[in-house]
């Protein structure tokens, strides 16, 4: 119920902010894999996809165990960052780096005061990920 209550707060903050967003030449969108290390200090792959909503986007993750995640991002320059809720809610701020890879650090609630670090690479058009322990292309 938590969660739910923090998913329509995110979105009731996010129609209801006037945010300018300066213009950056760097889109976002499009189907990622992200490369991280979880508190737990092991390796974690999930697919990511970007959607363009207006002058914000919208985030999925999905990692191999089926966890998914959802989130609300707006860039501002060639910084990316996105507010999201799954298992928990948390924040992720991306560098883009280019039209090709993003450079992100997030925490969530559960994350004792940590900052973790991600890599999201852009697929190449029709490119699958194939996600490690027997999971199977998700885009």
């Amino acid at each position: 119920m938590t969660r739910f209550a923090l998913l329509i707060l995110l979105a009731l903050v996010a129609a209801s902010a006037r945010v300018h967003v300066q213009s950056s030449s760097i889109d976002p969108s499009g189907a990622y894999r992200c490369d991280g290390v979880s508190p737990d200090g092991q390796k974690y792959r999930a697919a990511v996809h970007i959607v363009k909503n207006g002058e914000t986007y919208i985030v999925q993750w999905l990692t191999p165990r089926g966890v998914a995640s959802i989130g609300v991002g707006v860039v501002n320059g060639n910084t990316f960052s996105v507010g999201y809720v799954g298992t928990t809610a948390g924040v992720v701020v991306y560098t883009l780096k280019d039209n090709k890879e993003l450079s992100g650090e997030w925490t969530d609630l559960e994350a004792s005061g940590q900052i973790f670090k991600e890599t999201l690479t852009k697929l190449a058009e029709g490119e699958k990920i194939v996600m490690p322990r027997g999971g199977g292309p998700v885009f």
